[in-house]
């Protein structure tokens, strides 16, 4: 039977929701009881599901205005703008809530303590099988590539931005404080950060350590029907990414069968 629980700490605001599936709480050592896998020849997956991480408001024409003789902005920063809603009438949706999905091995004891599940340390991450693929696939790892489909509830989803369902591969790590961080009588939000797994251990993500990203699914993405070019979003109006260009960034990331695919490197 899964186990569910939730660490809320008000310090950081810290609020994740905890699954497991073929894991159970030992509490055989009642100081210091453990998460641990219960059938060793089973997975064993630990899924942490994150708030909405993304908000997608309407958007606003605003550009300078440009002399015809120059051909550049005019030097009085004159603008020219469409008129904006009273305050409480800008349309705005939130996202769904993201998830991180971890392999559990069967010799893991998992502290159930706040301190102890968020300890990620050597935990690989279970992902979409197209987001297993990696950034320069062989021909044999494209011809066995699956078709676009939403991720199961098992695989690793964040939905960052608004609509947009993006993964990394496994190789990846994740870096974060186990408890909370108080300096000068402030306590700094708990966050974690994607880091790239190397031989050498988890490093920093920079200009050359760039960790491998999949635009794995949008519920935008119609292979069959795909929606209109436009700048305009169903519920929002004008937006920064419309329905098509979350359709379009998932083809190009994701369709390995039809066209060479691309990941998007993430600094």
């Amino acid at each position: 039977m899964p186990i569910e629980f939730e660490v809320t700490r008000p310090d950081d605001l810290l609020r994740l929701t905890f699954h497991g599936e073929n894991l159970r709480l030992d509490t055989s050592q009642a100081e210091s009881p453990v998460l641990m896998v219960e059938d060793a020849q089973l997975p064993a997956l630990l899924t942490v599901t994150f708030p909405p991480q993304s908000i997608a408001e309407t958007a606003f024409f605003e550009s300078s205005i440009v002399s015809p003789e120059t051909n550049k902005p005019d030097p009085d920063g004159a603008t020219v703008t469409e008129p904006l809603p009273g305050a409480g009438n800008v349309k705005a949706r939130i996202a769904h809530p993201s998830r991180l999905v971890f392999k559990i091995p069967p010799e893991r004891r998992i502290p159930f303590t706040a301190e102890g599940v968020l300890d990620w340390t050597g935990l690989e991450l279970n992902v979409n099988p197209i987001a297993a693929v990696p950034p320069n696939p062989t021909q044999a790892q494209i011809a066995a590539a699956p078709g676009i489909a939403a991720p199961k509830s098992t695989e690793t989803s964040i939905e960052l931005p608004y609509r947009l369902q993006i993964s990394p591969n496994a190789a990846v790590k994740w870096a974060h404080r186990l408890l909370p961080f108080t300096s000068r009588g402030r306590t700094e939000l708990w966050h974690t950060r994607l880091q790239l797994a190397t031989a050498d251990g988890a490093v920093e993500l920079s200009l050359k350590n760039l960790a491998p990203l999949r635009a794995i699914f949008s519920e935008d993405f119609n292979s069959i029907h795909p929606p209109a070019p436009s700048l305009e979003d169903p519920n929002l109006g004008r937006t920064a990414m419309a329905p098509n260009d979350r359709h379009q960034i998932v083809i190009l990331t994701s369709r390995l069968r039809t066209f060479r695919s691309r990941s998007l490197p993430i600094s």
